[in-house]
């Protein structure tokens, strides 16, 4: 396929993938998940016993997907149907009671030892775990880098703001609350972030507490991933690159495209019918139906609800709406009303590709904010937890692909039956000026998505790094092995040449930086070799096509590289096997010397 995924060849890379136990947290890291595995990796995917179920309760969810095994450890934590009523609480569970099953279980996983832990930065001790183990850990971040950014610098914001002890009431305001963040913050990218879409959240001492656990945790990652694109973020993401030590790569937009490309929708925005809810789809005008859904985590209070229906009916546009509850209140206003659909889920991203539908009305979640860009459909943004304000933010004033229901609040924060009407209309409308130069831009960044997951793209670049480091990663583990097992092999005095090449080359940049060895010679019997000596000043670039005769008296440490080989050389002769296999242009010689070892 053409997009991120990229190559489907395999790599022999295993990757072990924990999510955050929530809906927009799995999903990102199943997205990801299912990026690395279609370029070859085999992905070990761990959620809780509960989380399986769900999984595999979605009507679109293959069990295990191709290339990813689904592993669990027991519910030790809240259920997530209740995990809104505590949320602090179960941000505690998780931090407390998950380390311990997840060490048994990567203690009994079958197959290859994992190369490297992919773990979402709200699980923090997956990083503990993963230094004491010896295994990189990269951390996913599924909000935005500009909501990284400003917790980054949590120690920057004033006093009033980050004071626990004398948190405002709901409602009420301390200071200057609509003072841009980049007033303390220099270099935060973006200019409309203000100190008001931190609130109430930054009140909240608890959460904070496991925010901050999660940038920090950052600082010992080998990487940090972003579910968002660099196209969205370029600022933000250069500042947090200045910031941080190790690499940043904006791998998205995080979502599951791939299920798009396979039925052909990404060039000619169709998606095929499947269900009652595409059957109506296709029966609508073009950019006439407004698709609604604020989110699986946190509701709307039940009057919100019910101005939102009222609004809805009032506009007298059309509207698929996506309510996980169903609410008696809201059954009743829509009685009688033929003009929409209410349905406790629906496949999204294909939904907003559909051609009727026009607009969308969202919580701002990050996953559901990506697809809109992804679709090119511009936004009303009704933020209402955690992160979403300041993705609200980026969408109506950094990114102008949608209008902001903030400023439509009354002071208690309920927006009204009419300003919704009134707003629903406006984003609909093919007349208003406003709305052309909305659906302009909406098109514009939906073309910059594309171009992002599909090859030669910031994100497609952005895997293909990943990749590329963790093929080395393996490499040097197999080459770093060689010392103890072949210590007191035959060809000792080329296995101790052998070993100069892994001793004292910390720099991950460049794996073969002072010695390559070509091959001289092999002896008739095939048990030692001869090589002669080659100094190689200019890195691993400057090696290329030297020749590496590679000892494998003890050789089980070296059939990892062997997923990296492409057979160019069989030789019968003597019951030996050489094979030529190429790593970042260094053609490495491989002889199995059957006789004597195998």
């Amino acid at each position: 396929m053409a997009a991120a995924a990229g190559e489907t060849r395999g790599c022999g890379c295993h990757i072990v993938a924990v999510p955050f136990p929530g809906r927009g947290h799995v999903n990102a890291m199943m997205n990801l998940s299912r990026f690395l595995a279609a370029r070859g990796a085999a992905v070990t995917f761990v959620v809780t016993e509960e989380w399986l179920g769900l999984i595999r309760s979605s009507s679109t969810a293959a069990a295990e997907p191709a290339g990813i095994r689904i592993r669990t450890i027991p519910n030790v934590i809240p259920s997530e149907h209740g995990r809104a009523a505590n949320h602090s609480g179960f941000l505690d569970a998780v931090a407390t009671e998950m380390e311990a099953p997840f060490e048994r279980l990567l203690d009994g996983l079958e197959g290859p030892p994992p190369a490297v832990l992919v773990a979402d930065a709200y699980v923090p001790w997956v990083v503990g775990v993963g230094n004491r183990r010896g295994v990189p850990v990269w951390s996913l971040f599924p909000m935005s880098a500009a909501f990284f950014y400003a917790y980054y610098h949590f120690d920057r914001l004033p006093a009033w703001l980050t004071d626990y002890e004398h948190a405002p009431d709901s409602g009420e305001t301390i200071g200057n609350s609509d003072q841009r963040l980049g007033h303390y913050i220099t270099g935060h990218a973006s200019s409309s972030i203000r100190l008001s879409d931190l609130e109430p959240l930054i009140h909240d001492k608890r959460k904070v507490k496991h925010i901050l656990a999660a940038i920090s945790s950052v600082r010992n990652a080998q990487c940090l991933l972003f579910t968002t694109m660099y196209e969205l973020e370029a600022s933000v993401i250069h500042s947090i690159r200045s910031a941080l030590s190790c690499p940043v790569y904006p791998i998205g937009p995080c979502i599951p495209y791939m299920a798009l490309e396979d039925q052909h929708t990404m060039s000619n925005g169709e998606v095929a019918s499947q269900g009652d809810y595409f059957t109506w789809l296709d029966s609508q005008p073009v950019n006439s139906v407004l698709y609604v859904s604020l989110g699986s985590f946190v509701s709307v209070s039940a009057s919100q609800l019910e101005e939102i229906a009222l609004g809805l009916v009032a506009s007298e546009v059309k509207f698929l709406w996506i309510l996980r509850e169903q609410s008696p209140r809201v059954q009743e206003l829509f009685a009688g009303i033929n003009n929409g659909m209410i349905l406790p889920w629906c496949e999204q991203l294909k939904v907003l590709c559909h051609r009727s539908v026009g607009g969308f009305l969202t919580h701002c979640g990050m996953n559901s904010t990506l697809e809109g860009v992804f679709a090119g459909v511009p936004m009303l943004a009704l933020p209402l937890f955690f992160d979403q304000p300041i993705d609200g933010r980026l969408i109506v004033e950094d990114w102008k692909v949608g209008l902001n229901f903030r400023d439509w609040a009354s002071k208690d924060g309920l927006i009204g039956r009419e300003d919704i009407a009134r707003a629903v209309k406006k984003l609909m409308s093919s007349d208003e000026t406003e709305t052309k130069a909305l659906r302009k831009r909406a098109l514009e960044l939906k073309e910059a998505s594309r171009r992002a997951v599909h090859k030669g793209g910031s994100s497609y670049c952005n895997l293909s790094s990943l990749m590329e480091t963790l093929k080395i990663l393996i490499l040097k583990t197999c080459l770093g092995s060689l010392h103890s097992p072949l210590t007191g092999g035959r060809a000792h005095g080329h296995i101790n040449h052998m070993l100069n090449l892994c001793r004292g080359h910390q720099d991950s940049g460049s794996l073969w930086r002072w010695w390559v060895w070509k091959a001289a010679a092999v002896v008739a019997d095939n048990s030692t070799v001869a090589c002669g000596r080659c100094r190689i000043a200019d890195g691993v670039e400057a090696a290329c096509g030297c020749v590496l005769l590679l000892p494998f008296a003890c050789g089980h440490p070296l059939r990892r590289l062997l997923p990296f080989s492409e057979p160019r050389i069989r030789t019968p002769r003597h019951r030996s096997v050489a094979t030529e296999f190429q790593m970042k242009n260094i053609i490495f010689h491989k002889t199995i010397f059957a006789n004597h070892f195998c």
